[in-house]
């Protein structure tokens, strides 16, 4: 129970977070569609977006790194000093060769396949050279974000977080004032504050967590095996980068930058929910390290169980009721809407459905190590997702078409991994798994997904806010009544309560 209640403090900080960051975002990228206009916002996705792809590959990397550093906190790999050190050298054995790439290949493919308008390409070589040093630094804090996790030391975490996206805001607010290039003024005043935060995390591990200073402390084992893990890892991440930039691209070269304003938009929305499901697995990624590495395969399999069910409820939560509203959602959040982004939203919410009902099968491969068939299927699944883009664009399908492949990837990743889970822990059945998980979610949607669609039939004429409320509490009710059991709904209640309590005191 003590485990739980942590569990939950640590969810709820990490919703704190996540909430904070997901409201400035979105108000953030409302001032900076007007401040660079259209051509530019696209321009920035596009180019600078490497900055975003290569913080998905910071977060697989923080999890792996976590992973290890968990290992050596239960007196299973080494010394935590040695670990923490030992991945401080491939991270900058990774950043260096991140850098000599995106200097050569990536430096090619900006001259001679992006479609950039003609006056602005000297101002996009700058967004693309900040955008590289900027993933560096990136990659670089990754030990750090580490070790604050396998501490859990969550609150830090957080915090740190909420202070990130703040500073992102006043920099939107700053841009809008400046009569220097404003998408130059921008990549450059992000790459200032990349390097900020990364000396905030360096600075407080050093005071707070002593066992992360560096010193010449590391195992020529440790690196072997931290190293072949990060290769698998870094295989899979660069073929998700390769799907997501490459599709960016794609749809750059056949339909121009505007549409990739529309992406953009996309893709805030889809970052913003993802971190929702990830922040709960942020929470609970330890106990499902822990329930590994002591052998306890009974709690590993109901962490499965509870985390995939909590996983979908917390983007059901949300992202219904915005399918349901995206075009008011839109208006109200930009003013002023590029083209397809309302079908890309919704598109991309069925994608993130499906992708949160097998989420903690990752962790659950990572914390196994057995990383050679997850990379390599992945792999093979995005690759092929890149060229069947490419033979429809090139057939004259619509922009839509990309995100209809992403929905058939998503389905042949998350029953892949399910086969790699069945495949390493027999404990694990695939048939209890459709039964307590699958099932039960696909039951929850459908009662939800109707009873909206319903709602905003009967009562969008009369009241758009209205509608939207009671969409949003029929979902909440229904995740509530069917999704939680009964010790779940008293822990919330109870949580709540206190909550109350507390302030009512004060």
């Amino acid at each position: 129970m003590s485990s739980n209640k942590k569990v939950f403090k640590n969810t709820f900080i990490l919703y704190f977070r996540g909430g904070v960051t997901l409201l400035i975002g979105l108000y953030s990228s409302r001032i900076l569609l007007k401040s660079l206009g259209v051509e530019d916002f696209g321009i920035y996705n596009v180019v600078g977006g490497i900055v975003g792809l290569f913080s998905f590959l910071h977060y697989s990397l923080s999890d792996s790194t976590t992973r290890f550093l968990n290992l050596s906190i239960n007196d299973s790999f080494g010394n935590f000093n040695k670990v923490f050190n030992s991945s401080l050298v491939l991270h900058f054995i990774l950043a260096f060769l991140i850098l000599v790439l995106s200097e050569t290949i990536g430096l090619w493919f900006f001259y001679n396949k992006m479609n950039i308008p003609n006056n602005r390409v000297d101002i996009a070589f700058w967004v693309y050279q900040f955008s590289v040093i900027a993933s560096i630094i990136s990659i670089l804090q990754v030990p750090y974000d580490s070790a604050i996790l396998s501490k859990e030391k969550i609150d830090v975490y957080a915090y740190i977080s909420v202070l990130e996206s703040f500073l992102k805001l006043f920099i939107t607010f700053v841009i809008s004032y400046i009569e220097i290039d404003r998408l130059f003024s921008y990549s450059l005043l992000l790459l200032i504050l990349y390097f900020i935060i990364r000396l905030v995390y360096q600075i407080y591990c050093r005071l707070k967590i002593p066992e992360t200073k560096f010193a010449f402390n590391y195992d020529s084992k440790v690196i072997k095996d931290m190293f072949v893990f990060f290769s698998w890892i870094i295989f899979g991440n660069l073929s998700v980068i390769t799907f997501y930039q490459g599709v960016n691209l794609l749809q750059n070269m056949f339909f121009g930058a505007v549409i990739n304003a529309s992406i953009a938009i996309g893709n805030q929305i889809k970052g913003s929910m993802d971190t929702v499901a990830g922040n709960f697995l942020t929470a609970i990624r330890p106990r499902i390290y822990n329930a590994y590495i002591k052998g306890e395969i009974d709690e590993l399999r109901n962490l499965l169980y509870d985390s995939s069910r909590f996983s979908f409820l917390l983007i059901c939560f949300i992202s219904i009721p915005i399918y349901f509203n995206v075009d008011t959602v839109l208006v109200l959040w930009l003013g002023s809407v590029p083209n397809y982004s309302n079908i890309f939203i919704k598109m991309l919410i069925i994608t993130m459905i499906i992708n949160s009902c097998f989420y903690s099968l990752s962790t659950i491969i990572h914390a196994i190590g057995k990383l050679f068939i997850f990379s390599s299927i992945t792999g093979f699944f995005y690759i092929l997702g890149v060229l069947l883009t490419y033979y429809f664009l090139k057939s004259g399908y619509p922009p839509t078409t990309p995100y209809f492949v992403q929905i058939l990837l998503s389905l042949l990743i998350g029953l892949s991994n399910l086969l790699i889970v069945r495949y390493y822990i027999k404990e694990l059945t695939i048939l209890k798994f459709f039964a307590k998980v699958i099932l039960r979610i696909f039951i929850i949607f459908l009662i939800s997904f109707l009873g909206c669609k319903f709602i905003g039939g009967y009562f969008y004429k009369n009241n758009v806010y209205i509608t939207a409320i009671l969409q949003i509490v029929f979902n909440t009710s229904i995740i509530l009544i069917i999704g939680l059991n009964n010790a779940e709904r008293n822990m919330v209640k109870n949580k709540l309560l206190s909550k109350l309590s507390n302030k009512t005191l004060e």
